[in-house]
């Protein structure tokens, strides 16, 4: 039997439009007092649900968890994502559970997203805030010189690329900000960062990790970050496909590492 939660969840993805909690109530047979009560739950696991004392509930973007059966219809790699995948729900940082995976003979192409990072990185040793409903993840690369490209300036192009995409009219382009950092409206939506290492001067291992701000709401940046900072939800109010971002991009990165 369906939870009452997510038959919740399910009407109001339904529609674009208002539902009252007075209809939900007769929909589901349950009083406005349990309504409020299941959106506060459904709040709770990251959807983002609007209300309004006018109008009711409106379901702006459903928390859907990264998954692989949910990303490989939009993978269309040989080697990134095909080779190895460990999806985790809290993590300090998927770079530094690359880097172990890389060290103990994890193979080249391996992928670990995360739902979320409690100590992100950035480069020279800054943090990486990771908001909810964003997209975070790590992949082992070929260590040594086999990259005619730069991982940092091919996966900025290729994050760049798809956001344009995406973002309807009217959305300023977004900005490749050099060596590591995606700007939309002038405010940071993404960031790499390589961390490689070497034994005896041989290159061993090399790990690309990305954070982009998907589905995140502008309140949810704390205060020193929300100038910043923004996300693609919160610039052109549509949620987007957290799984077909990933397959789409870890596409767009092997393929430009290979041109």
């Amino acid at each position: 039997m369906t939870a009452p939660a997510d038959r919740v969840l399910n009407f109001l993805g339904e529609t674009a439009e208002w539902l009252s909690g007075e209809e939900l109530a007769r929909l589901l047979g349950i009083s406005r007092a349990a309504v409020a009560k299941h959106i506060a739950k459904l709040r709770r696991d990251g959807h983002i649900i609007k209300s309004s004392t006018k109008l009711g509930y409106r379901l702006l973007a459903k928390n859907v968890p990264v998954d692989f059966d949910l990303v490989v219809p939009h993978l269309w790699t040989k080697t990134l994502g095909r080779t190895g995948w460990r999806s985790l729900d809290v993590t300090e940082s998927t770079n530094n559970e690359a880097i172990i995976w890389a060290l103990a003979g994890g193979p080249v192409g391996a992928v670990v997203p995360a739902e979320r990072q409690t100590g992100g990185k950035g480069r020279r040793g800054h943090g990486w805030f990771s908001p909810p409903r964003s997209l975070m993840f790590s992949c082992i690369l070929p260590a040594g010189p086999r990259h005619r490209s730069s991982p940092e300036a091919v996966t900025g192009e290729a994050l760049a690329a798809l956001v344009e995409a995406f973002c309807q009219a009217g959305v300023p382009e977004p900005t490749v900000k050099s060596p590591n950092d995606l700007l939309l409206n002038g405010r940071k939506i993404a960031g790499v960062l390589v961390e490689s290492g070497s034994r005896a001067g041989v290159p061993e291992w090399l790990v690309l990790g990305i954070g982009v701000n998907v589905n995140v709401l502008q309140e949810e940046f704390p205060d020193e970050l929300s100038g910043r900072a923004t996300s693609i939800l919160a610039v052109t109010g549509r949620p987007m496909d957290r799984n077909a971002f990933l397959g789409i991009i870890l596409s767009e990165i092997e393929r430009k590492l290979r041109a």
